[in-house]
């Protein structure tokens, strides 16, 4: 990338965390690497750090979309103890709200594969996730720490590059031992905590593995957050539109003390060639996919973000 300085030190947690994971409590935050283009080396990334750690690729699932078999995938990877796990190849939106629960807890129950029994299992593998461009569900932008690599190439595949699988297979040990250095040489100094930003739901994690990190003199893996949430925060980038938008009809309608749905999605509908519009409408459609019953879904969703600041 051409700044690779935010690409390293969330590689670095990322490749730190499975280490540390049974030195700290609670969970871990999702690392999410993706790029412009296919082909960048998002998977590669993630596998080297498998080749380092366990001598092996990083064990990896498709992405789901559908809430009950994501908990499902869920519940067998804690049923197996997996270290490790990883979505690969994501074409879209990244998320559903079982994923959103697993990734901000130790402990997970749901329906195992293949049976509509339940079950709960310790889960404390770390999570990792690769595609292009991807977006995400709804406040799922704030448990993910982002690794983003911008390429010029086209088909940046075709590039002629060293093996580094190969290498860090071979030099697996090396590697480990640099990693395990890392980490005694801050506990050996005492644990200094740098004042940091707060991460919510990741307070174990922050106060190891970020710290780690940033005693190295590396900058913050957590700053990656907020170039996701510009980027990908489906639902806080379509707010803004929203908010925007409501109060355009607001004033052309004349309306003082505010407008109900119906109102709204009336006035859309009777002004469909208004450009100013252009900008609700989009967010409508991010919030609202489908279009079908839309008052009726608009106003279930403003539920949702009820006192939302």
């Amino acid at each position: 990338p051409p700044d690779p300085e935010p690409l390293m030190p969330a590689w670095l947690a990322a490749l730190l965390t499975p280490i540390c994971r049974p030195a700290f409590e609670g969970p871990s935050p999702l690392f999410l690497i993706d790029s412009n283009v296919r082909g960048a080396g998002k998977t590669k990334l993630v596998h080297l750090i498998g080749r380092i750690l366990q001598g092996a690729d990083v064990d990896s699932m498709a992405n789901v979309t559908d809430d009950i078999e994501m908990e499902k995938k869920i519940i067998s990877i804690a049923k197996a103890g997996d270290s490790m796990t990883m979505i690969d190849d994501i074409g879209g939106m990244l998320g559903t709200p079982s994923l959103n629960s697993a990734l901000t807890s130790t402990r997970f129950r749901g329906r195992t594969l293949g049976t509509q029994e339940m079950a709960a299992y310790d889960l404390l593998t770390t999570w990792y996730a690769t595609g292009n461009n991807v977006q995400v569900y709804r406040d799922m932008a704030r448990r993910i720490a982002h690794l983003r690599l911008r390429s010029n190439d086209q088909n940046p595949e075709h590039r002629q590059l060293p093996d580094v699988l190969r290498e860090a297979t071979k030099n697996r040990v090396t590697y480990l031992q640099a990693a395990h250095t890392l980490i005694l040489g801050w506990i050996g100094a005492g644990r200094p905590q740098q004042p940091l930003k707060g991460w919510g739901s990741f307070e174990g994690w922050n106060a190891m593995v970020r710290q780690i990190i940033v005693w190295c003199g590396e900058p913050d893996p957590g700053e990656t957050r907020e170039e996701l949430a510009s980027h990908a925060d489906v639902e806080g980038n379509a707010l803004a539109g929203l908010i925007r938008g409501w109060k355009l009809i607001q004033d052309n309608k004349g309306c003082p003390d505010g407008l109900t749905v119906k109102m709204v999605v009336d006035y859309l509908e009777l002004n469909r060639s208004m450009d100013e519009l252009d900008e609700l409408r989009n967010a409508v459609d991010m919030l609202c996919p489908g279009g079908k019953n839309l008052a009726r879904q608009l106003s279930m969703h403003l539920s949702h973000l009820r006192d939302r600041v």
